[in-house]
């Protein structure tokens, strides 16, 4: 039997992991699933029974924080790398997401640092991985989903409306300045043909994923840089998440992630939602 769908939430007992469990368990609430805490102990000690020890104490703590294990949430103490266990244990879980906190910074690229926890679950999860930076108190009601029209994009809105039902929907494709400026040199005909197929895919996407007509908003942008733009709508649209995918499937290609997703997972300061390919 398969396990219940959950959603896995990784904490170091700091602000920012706590922030992680409460956005998870707020989410796990609404969308009926399963909510499973996860703290790791290093693999660092002298002997086993101080590693025995160290393990009882960060279950005690778990559930002083966020009350006894009951059925629907379920509190879990691992002992070796954070990132590998928080993979390993949403891989046994079954899990849709995995949540992890994000360090809050006046300078968003000092809020998700090289070699942390949240970046390496980024770069080695094969589910998709809910970067939390905002207050769980703060509702998704603004959604901003890029998309570049490949096989993925479907699997990507999909998982936003199963994730985030009753938000708003801003679907975006970024097109190429240069594309944008040749149709521009012919005529302003030849701009909007260009454009309103674009359109049309996206509004289909919407519809193939259940996302209700009201609740969509396409937009088709020009974009020098793809990355900068993403930021620029977010922060035009006040968006609370943005959701996109990632292509980088293995080695080093995983590592480097892929310089849109990665530059946005630095830059934003909204949640980042990040679906890994099939």
């Amino acid at each position: 039997m398969p396990p219940t769908p959950s959603i896995v939430a990784g904490t170091d007992f700091s602000k920012s992991g706590n922030r992680a469990v409460a956005r998870a368990s707020g989410l796990a609430e609404q969308l009926g699933m399963r909510q499973v805490t996860v703290h790791v102990v290093p693999d660092a000690y002298a002997s086993r029974a101080e590693r025995d020890a160290a393990t009882a104490e960060a279950l005690e703590t778990l559930e002083f924080r966020n009350g006894t294990a009951r059925v629907g949430r379920a509190h879990v103490v691992r002992v070796g790398s954070p990132h590998e266990e928080l993979v390993r244990t949403a891989e046994l879980e079954g899990a849709h997401v995995i949540v992890v906190g994000v360090h809050t910074s006046k300078h968003a690229f000092e809020g998700f640092l090289v070699g942390s926890t949240a970046e390496r679950v980024l770069r080695s999860g094969h589910c998709a991985v809910l970067l939390a930076r905002l207050s769980a108190s703060r509702r998704y009601k603004k959604v901003l989903v890029p998309v570049d029209l490949g096989e993925s994009s479907l699997r990507l809105l999909d998982l936003a409306r199963s994730l985030f039902p009753g938000a708003l929907f801003q679907v975006v494709h970024c097109q190429p300045a240069s594309v944008a400026h040749r149709a521009h040199l012919k005529s302003k005909q030849a701009t909007t043909a260009a454009v309103e197929p674009l359109r049309e895919r996206l509004l289909q996407l919407c519809k193939a994923a259940g996302i209700p007509d009201e609740r969509c908003h396409v937009q088709v942008a020009t974009a020098r840089d793809p990355r900068r733009r993403i930021i620029e709508l977010a922060k035009f649209h006040e968006v609370d998440v943005i959701a996109m995918g990632t292509h980088a499937r293995s080695g080093i290609h995983r590592m480097l992630l892929g310089s849109t997703a990665d530059y946005v997972a630095r830059a934003a300061r909204s949640d980042v939602l990040v679906l890994p390919p099939t």
